[in-house]
């Protein structure tokens, strides 16, 4: 079944939408059938009298603002239309709204969510409305209200129709547009804490209120990646399982996809991180489904920074599988999952020591890190996810400290031009002098904290100690 939540379901709790053209539920796939998908969802056939009303309706509004997910199977060079909807002509890199040219990235075929607003002008000539369809364009669905949203309305919509296609707007020009929100305006995905797992957003849950159910998505490619609560998943279907309102899961992947096989880098590289959000659900295992397959030697794990778990993979064709066991954690804030590192006998550019006063004859959590000079310049990224504060900073000195770190549970990721150096996911207790205490809750909206953090980075004299171990700080 495609859609099990009730087609009266609207996504914003003032405006109801005036035309929604989606999917309709279907109970499977005719594999004799060919099928195009974005995400794990049918391109809609147009040309039916259902949707040519819907559009029409459209092309006649003379104000509103417009939604599509769309993809463009054809010539990027070419100079005909792709879709016009009244006012509206769509090209592949311009839309000309009443003959004006509006710049938009280009539509290829790779899956984009587009939105378009227009107003009533004075005096504007009547023109008929039209709608025509090129045969190159794909479009899995159309959003229209009568009115100018703003712009946390728009998002909403758009956080909507990215987590049902795992169409990444992670890379919006203006930043405070690249989050995703959820029915509860917090940030499903933050560009500020998340940024660094900007390469695909995928997204499971059930919210009711905007008739968002999935059990099962696909990248939008409906091909490289897959994400499931059970091991087969079928294209353009959605079990129905047992899921709770309210439940939302997102898994979004770093562009660092794994360890390189050279001494310089990381030995680890945390490639996903899996966020849940009110999850309650007695499916025990969320299954992922790479097109890749594992080297022998890689052994998957998934980690809070505190407790690993070593993943089960099984080799699907040319793809690898990998169960993560829901019923089984008991972590504290996001999980992590690396594909394994190889064995390499040589010595890292970067070595990270966590000083966790917990375990420490200390009164404060310390971070040190000491570099070799080839290493230099490098960025420094410093996540407390519990707090929300967030540091990058550039480091150019082969000793670092940073010290007055709160409570909570850590992203370090530290690179320079060519490689990623190192990549840790860690906790850190609370401690007789934190300032910040452990008091945050881990489910809160991003919003809380979100200033410069109470962290103290200085650079050490010389290269630090020769042997770097908890004893010679």
């Amino acid at each position: 079944m495609l859609t099990n939540f009730s087609l009266s379901a609207q996504l914003l709790e003032q405006h109801h939408e005036k035309y929604w053209l989606r999917p309709a539920p279907v109970q499977g796939v005719d594999s004799l059938q060919p099928v195009s998908f974005i995400g794990n969802y049918p391109i809609l056939d147009l040309s039916q009298q259902a949707y040519q009303s819907q559009l029409q309706g459209i092309a006649e509004a003379t104000s509103g603002t417009l939604f599509l997910v769309l993809k463009n199977q054809g010539d990027l060079s070419t100079e005909r239309p792709l879709l016009q909807i009244g006012r509206f002509v769509i090209y592949t890199n311009k839309v000309l709204l009443d003959g004006q040219e509006l710049s938009i990235d280009t539509i290829n075929a790779k899956a984009s969510i587009l939105r378009l607003n227009f107003q009533a002008r004075p005096n504007q000539p009547y023109t008929a409305p039209r709608v025509r369809i090129n045969k190159d364009v794909q479009v899995s669905e159309i959003i229209f209200y009568e009115r100018m949203l703003e712009p946390e309305q728009r998002r909403i919509v758009e956080s909507y129709l990215a987590m049902k296609y795992s169409v990444n707007i992670t890379e919006n020009t203006n930043p405070e547009l690249r989050d995703y929100l959820n029915i509860f305006k917090d940030k499903a995905w933050s560009s500020r804490l998340d940024a660094l797992y900007n390469q695909e957003v995928l997204a499971l849950g059930r919210l009711d209120t905007i008739g968002f159910y999935q059990s099962q998505t696909y990248s939008s490619d409906a091909q490289s990646i897959s994400l499931s609560l059970q091991p087969e998943a079928e294209p353009g279907t959605m079990p129905e399982l047992d899921l709770e309102d309210g439940s939302l899961l997102i898994l979004s992947r770093k562009e660092h996809e794994s360890a390189q096989q050279d001494c310089g880098s990381s030995p680890e590289v945390n490639t996903w991180k899996l966020r849940l959000i009110n999850w309650n659900s007695t499916e025990p295992n969320l299954y992922l489904t790479l097109d890749t397959i594992l080297d022998s030697t890689q052994q998957p794990l998934l980690t809070d920074g505190s407790t690993t778990i070593p993943l089960k993979t099984a080799e699907l064709a040319s793809r690898t599988q990998l169960a993560i066991p829901l019923n089984k954690i008991e972590a504290s804030g996001d999980l992590y999952l690396t594909l394994g590192s190889p064995d390499l006998e040589c010595d890292p550019l970067a070595k990270v020591l966590i000083r966790n006063c917990n375990r420490m004859d200390s009164t404060a959590n310390q971070l040190y890190i000491q570099m070799q000079a080839e290493a230099l310049p490098a960025t420094l990224n410093l996540v407390n996810l519990n707090t929300k504060e967030a540091l990058q900073t550039e480091l150019n000195d082969p000793a670092t400290l940073i010290g007055q770190l709160g409570a909570g549970q850590y992203q370090l990721s530290l690179h320079n031009n060519k490689r990623l150096l190192s990549d840790k996911v860690f906790q850190l207790g609370s401690c007789a002098d934190d300032l910040l205490g452990s008091t945050t809750d881990k489910n809160a909206p991003f919003e809380i904290n979100e200033g410069s953090p109470s962290w103290v980075v200085s650079a050490l004299p010389g290269n630090g100690p020769s042997e770097l171990n908890e004893e010679s700080l």
